[in-house]
């Protein structure tokens, strides 16, 4: 049990301390490209940065990811909404126009990711002139 400090010196460290810093610290995983865009930010923040969506858009191109859709991507979804502790992350962001992701916010619809990079829309309830 030991700090490394940025210069690759060890302190050693009580067991209570490190889990009392452990205990009291915030604590994140943050994935870069290069030394200046973050990627992946997990929970530390709820909105995509500019940099997460650039890469979003660059491998799902630049319209809404609902097939057939010819909107442009207004907004980057969290494909496992961060409500129900889902992450920032690029695997987790899926371009929507307004329409679709208010959609998938008032449970009409749902949108998932699949293994080989397209997505499946799913319409639960349709809806109605007023909506």
């Amino acid at each position: 049990r030991e700090l490394r400090r940025p210069n690759g010196e060890t302190i050693p460290i009580r067991r209570a301390l490190l889990e009392q810093l452990i205990c009291t610290s915030y604590l994140a995983r943050v994935i870069m490209r290069g030394q200046s865009e973050v990627l992946d930010l997990g929970r530390r923040t709820r909105l995509f940065t500019a940099p997460q969506r650039r890469a979003i858009l660059e491998r799902d191109g630049p319209l809404c990811a609902v097939p057939g859709c010819t909107n442009p991507a207004d907004v980057i979804h969290h494909d496992h909404r961060w409500q129900d502790n889902g992450g920032t992350d690029l695997d987790n962001g899926i371009p929507a126009c307004d329409t679709h992701h208010d959609d998938f916010h008032e449970h009409r619809a749902t949108i998932a990711r699949n293994p080989d990079g397209t997505y499946t829309y799913t319409i639960l309830h349709p809806r109605t002139r007023a909506s």
